[in-house]
């Protein structure tokens, strides 16, 4: 049962993302003042700490679920979001953005990898800056205690579907992600993209289980637990969020057809 009465760990939730974001905000400041932009090693910083500080902040969203609920989940997920796309300084935060620019020759591959190490490293950060956290606020937060003494056990990938509604999920979730994100309203898409995102998170957390939607999120969290192979994993947490995106990323970049294909095309189907 959600405990919706019990205001500590919501307390320690809030002073957990806003050391984290502070953190992220502070740290891309100085980066702004030192460095200048256009350089390749100021555009690396700017991805690693992006996805140090989100990967990060997805840890801490177990506590939020444990103590409140999925529908507190989607609210704080939705307004971590906001703040994500608001101060990220146009980083990608996931591989597969980069990916498709890759496939459609945006950007070079010494770019791409680029790209990619910084996120690989700054996943790979998150669950150390996590438990030092933990460990530091557990004598103020029993929830931080717990959860501190829970990350010394080992972790276990748990599933409510078989496997293949899983994989169908993360292909689908993504698809969604690229297909719906980017046809929302110029003017509302940062508030609603955070919203949207969420709420393919949440219906994961009720129906599908441990769900990525993102490799270097889904690597962060899941990697080296009990209950898939190394070759299931990559299957499940890259192969298909990749072969959903690209799809979507497909179907978005289709040129429209012209007037006249159009006309030709009715002409055809009355005859």
């Amino acid at each position: 049962m959600p405990d919706i009465m019990s205001a500590g760990p919501l307390a320690a939730a809030v002073c957990y993302y806003g050391a984290v974001l502070g953190t992220a905000e502070l740290s891309r400041r100085i980066l702004d003042k030192t460095m200048s932009k256009k350089t390749s090693f100021h555009r690396f910083l700017i991805e690693l700490i992006g996805t140090a500080q989100i990967c990060t902040c997805v840890f801490e969203n177990a506590l939020i679920v444990q103590h409140y609920g999925v529908s507190s989940y989607f609210i704080a997920t939705t307004i971590l979001g906001f703040f994500y796309s608001s101060t990220g300084r146009g980083s990608y935060n996931t591989p597969l953005t980069p990916i498709e620019m890759l496939y459609y020759r945006e950007i070079r591959l010494s770019r791409f990898l680029l790209y990619l190490l910084a996120e690989i490293m700054g996943g790979a950060m998150a669950w150390h800056i996590a438990r030092t956290l933990w460990f530091h606020s557990l004598q103020y937060s029993q929830a931080h205690m717990e959860m501190f003494v829970n990350s010394q056990n080992m972790c276990s990938i748990v599933h409510q579907r078989d496997f293949l509604i899983v994989l169908a999920y993360e292909i689908g979730g993504c698809f969604a992600m690229r297909s719906v994100i980017s046809r929302l309203p110029a003017d509302t898409q940062k508030y609603l993209a955070p919203a949207f995102t969420a709420s393919l998170f949440s219906f994961a957390i009720l129906f599908i289980g441990d769900s990525g939607l993102d490799p270097i999120v889904a690597s962060s969290l899941f990697f080296g637990c009990n209950g898939l192979s190394a070759q299931w994993f990559i299957l499940l947490y890259w192969v298909c969020p990749v072969v959903g995106w690209m799809l979507g990323a497909y179907i978005d970049r289709r040129p429209p057809k012209s007037p006249k294909k159009l006309k030709r095309a009715a002409k055809k189907k009355s005859e």
